[in-house]
């Protein structure tokens, strides 16, 4: 997998935010309202995450985007924060699912990288659906520690540099 920065000027890049916001409503602002309220508040949200440390997306090799990833470094305590982030394009098959799980380890080791931190935290903040995507990420996110924050509020993703290369290893074979 090949990473590269975000083109936020990127016709398809802000097209596929959109869309996804929209139809998968990970976040509060887009959960409620008309459709053209969504996608203002969604290019809002895109505006935000224009402000990140990093912003990188992972290229598969026939050259088409994997996921889009959002980190924060956070200099205080030496970890890096996922602020957000979204698959190019649907998945479907298990082979998909390798695929954008590759691309999301090469990302977070790529923002490790940049930043000099090796741990990630991600704070999952999503409301629609949350439970299936909780169920995802036990399943697929081998390279996640999940805590609760608080009983019944939140949970915490915990990446670790070691867990990812081992993960990574691991899809390659």
């Amino acid at each position: 997998m090949k990473i590269k920065e975000i083109d936020f000027n990127n016709i398809f890049f802000k097209k596929r935010f959109v869309d996804f916001c929209i139809s998968s409503l990970p976040i509060e602002e887009v959960e409620y309202g008309s459709l053209e309220s969504k996608t203002i508040q969604a290019k809002s949200y895109l505006a935000e995450l224009h402000s990140s440390d990093i912003a990188i997306f992972s290229i598969n090799d026939r050259n088409k985007p994997v996921i889009y990833c959002f980190f924060d470094k956070k200099e205080q305590s030496k970890t890096i924060d996922l602020s957000f982030a979204f698959p190019a394009q649907a998945f479907s098959s298990v082979k998909k699912i390798k695929e954008l799980r590759w691309g999301f380890y090469t990302c977070c080791l790529k923002a490790m990288e940049l930043s000099g931190y090796d741990k990630i935290n991600a704070k999952v903040r999503r409301r629609h659906k949350k439970a299936s995507m909780i169920k995802f990420l036990k399943r697929w996110g081998k390279a996640f520690e999940i805590k609760k924050i608080k009983k019944g509020y939140s949970e915490k993703l915990i990446i670790k540099k070691k867990h990812l290369e081992y993960e990574i290893k691991k899809l390659q074979l």
